[in-house]
């Protein structure tokens, strides 16, 4: 049964992912875990993530009575794709975030991302990674990430694709705690039959 299934995927694809650049100021990336489907390739090409978030810095300085401990910005933009079957096709998406440690102790946030392909109501098919980081008082890490799912549609459709991200801060019991700083973005792939 799961050999058949595998052989109805309307697309055939691979995985690959790139090393992406990121800003850290006082704090250190602790790990990176990716979880990706054998049939999805996935690459990663950044962006000087201190230009694009400088405009995010200047937002999280808070007045000196704010009790807030963690600012946040995190972003996520898809673009609508048309193509046709049997073609290699890139899903073109952008995701980043600026997280700043505004508390007095070193703090471990998480950020997840996913960019999933809807493949009809019943298979999402999703890349995930994860990044931890451990950020000491008004430290930050930023980075801006522009990946590209690339895939080969074998059946004409409209597939729907979302890519979100989002940030949790680790707690002292190593629970996750969400700090309302999520994101999606969600397109559509408009594969047409091909004339060949």
């Amino acid at each position: 049964m799961k050999r058949k299934s595998l052989l109805a995927l309307p697309f055939v694809a691979m995985i690959s992912c790139n090393i992406f650049a990121m800003e850290i100021h006082k704090g250190r990336l602790i790990s990176h875990k990716e979880s990706v489907p054998k049939d999805i390739k996935i690459n990663f090409d950044s962006e000087n993530s201190l230009d694009y978030f400088a405009a995010s810095k200047h937002f999280i300085k808070l007045p000196d009575d704010d009790q807030r401990t963690v600012g946040v910005n995190v972003n996520a933009r898809l673009s609508k794709t048309s193509t046709v079957t049997g073609v290699m096709s890139n899903i073109k998406g952008v995701h980043g975030a600026y997280i700043q440690n505004l508390s007095k102790e070193n703090q471990v946030y998480i950020y997840m991302f996913d960019m999933c392909v809807m493949l009809d109501d019943k298979n999402l098919q999703c890349a995930t990674s994860f990044d931890t980081f451990e950020i000491e008082p008004q430290g930050y890490v930023a980075f801006f990430k522009k990946p590209t799912l690339q895939m080969m549609f074998k059946n004409s459709g409209s597939y729907s694709t979302l890519l979100s991200s989002e940030v949790l801060k680790l707690t002292k019991d190593g629970d996750n705690d969400s700090i309302n700083s999520n994101t999606e973005a969600s397109s559509t792939v408009e594969v047409a039959d091909s004339k060949l």
